[in-house]
């Protein structure tokens, strides 16, 4: 049926979590003093960044955000930088409030 034609294209299926067939494996989290660092791996390439929170609900928001950037076959290495630039944009601000 017209269903089947449709749905029946090569679909990839983007997945992260700690298995070693994830598209995003999980290598590590590390939790400190209001930040984590997050390794992971993509296609052999390890990559580690760290973003300003530590709940796990905004760590599996990040993750999920970096899955749809490799769907959308973004370059991941630039989008963790930006990650990083925000955190420490976030913390300048927050230095600079304090300051007023």
């Amino acid at each position: 049926d017209q269903f089947e034609k449709r749905n029946n294209q090569n679909i990839e299926f983007i997945t992260w979590g700690k298995a070693a067939d994830a598209t995003l494996i999980i290598k590590k989290v590390i939790k400190q003093a209001g930040n984590s660092v997050i390794s992971l791996q993509h296609h052999h390439q390890n990559i580690t960044f760290a973003v300003p929170f530590i709940d796990e609900a905004s760590i599996y928001n990040i993750i999920t955000c970096l899955a749809v950037g490799v769907a959308m076959d973004l370059d991941l290495n630039k989008i963790t930088k930006r990650i990083y630039i925000s955190k420490n944009y976030k913390i300048l601000r927050e230095t600079f409030l304090r300051t007023i």
